[in-house]
């Protein structure tokens, strides 16, 4: 969360700095919104709009960038793979499944392996995730 009543630059910058450390694997970001008769709402120190946009999209950048930098330890590796999807294009399969430390891995298969357990040898990354040759 971004934007709490009374966050410095200084700490939102922290913030930044521990997930930059982490390199989460994914992240999720939102902006603090006041609540009607809650504590918050009546805090000292509320931060303007612009500002927690602002600070939305730079944490959001910053996951990404981790994301990234998670994935790419991968590449190069063997992880299995439950195959969630498999979808049949010109003579084989465009499959799609997660990694039993939840990766969504992509591969083409000559073969259906809906709901089937594979190894998969990680060779890339693309935007949902990372792409694999199917080993059976």
């Amino acid at each position: 969360m971004v934007g709490f009543p009374g966050e410095s630059e200084e700490e939102f910058r922290t913030s930044l700095d521990f997930v930059r450390s982490i390199n989460f694997a994914r992240g999720h970001v939102f902006s603090y919104s006041s609540r009607q008769g809650t504590a918050a709402e009546k805090m000292a120190g509320q931060i303007p709009s612009n500002i927690k946009k602002t600070r939305s999209a730079e944490a959001r950048n910053v996951f990404s960038e981790s994301a990234i930098k998670y994935h790419e330890r991968f590449v190069g590796r063997e992880l299995s793979v439950l195959w969630e999807r498999s979808i049949e294009a010109n003579g084989s399969w465009r499959v799609s499944g997660l990694s039993d430390n939840y990766l969504r891995i992509e591969a083409r298969s000559t073969q259906n392996l809906y709901n089937h357990v594979t190894k998969a040898r990680i060779n890339g990354l693309n935007d949902q995730g990372m792409l694999a040759e199917e080993l059976l």
